[in-house]
């Protein structure tokens, strides 16, 4: 037996293997190559940032292994939230606690619902329900004060919904989100969750025209005159109407 040639052949499979594999692990995606996180390019300066702010309290579906929502995602070794590809770092994500009971992100923002009266989020399921597809719809309230200011529509995997509320004066603000159809792939995320002035919102709309001015009184005493109606007169019942016709007999 040749032990030269087995050796060699033994290194040429070692090193095909090896190109292999290369190439194999080259073509699987990776969620290392995931979009840098953004958010910091949606939230005007000097904007207060909910997600920051102390004592969040987050009531959501109780799973082995998840985290708490808060700036990250909820599952996972390296947890994000993307949002249709872009990952953002600041906002929660959460999910429903069961069919019937949502899940609840309450938030103090008593020292600054004065000076940043406006509240946003962008709402949007999370890419982990990307295998669910279509069909397990949820839809989100925004409560101030214990009272909803927002209602969304019903939300499927790819569709966001952008938010702006005044919440000038509030204590309490609550992001509450239910499940809208199936309880499975629910998983949502609230992310640039921020206050800020009215100057950082969005555009104004533009205002209503102002109404006519009413005419001038005609009568500079000011009397209106009388309020009752005119009494009717039948022109028929006038005397003297002269009427020229056709002459035809009868």
């Amino acid at each position: 037996m040749n032990h030269k040639k087995t050796g060699t052949r033994t290194i040429l499979m070692i090193l095909t293997l090896a190109v292999l594999s290369v190439f194999v692990l080259s073509a699987v995606p990776s969620r290392a190559n995931e979009p840098a996180a953004i958010s910091e390019d949606a939230i005007p300066e000097g904007a207060i940032i909910v997600s920051d702010l102390p004592d969040i309290v987050h009531e959501l579906i109780a799973s082995p292994g998840i985290t708490d929502g808060i700036n990250q995602g909820l599952v996972g070794e390296d947890p994000k939230m993307i949002i249709n590809g872009r990952e953002y770092a600041k906002g929660f994500c959460t999910h429903p606690i069961s069919a019937s009971e949502p899940s609840v992100i309450t938030a103090d923002i008593s020292k600054y619902s004065g000076e940043y009266p406006l509240f946003h989020v962008l709402a949007g399921k999370d890419y982990t329900t990307e295998g669910g597809g279509a069909g397990h719809p949820v839809r989100f309230e925004i409560l101030a004060d214990g009272e909803t200011v927002y209602t969304s529509q019903a939300l499927e995997y790819g569709q966001t919904d952008d938010v702006y509320v005044n919440v000038k004066g509030v204590s309490e603000l609550s992001i509450v989100c239910y499940a809208a159809g199936p309880f499975a792939w629910l998983t949502t995320n609230f992310v640039n969750a921020f206050l800020c002035r009215p100057e950082d919102g969005p555009a104004a709309t533009p205002t209503a025209q102002p109404p006519e001015e009413p005419t001038a009184d005609p009568d500079p005493t000011g009397d209106p005159g009388p309020t009752e109606k005119p009494e009717k007169v039948f022109v028929s019942d006038v005397s003297g109407i002269t009427h020229e016709l056709i002459d035809s007999a009868g």
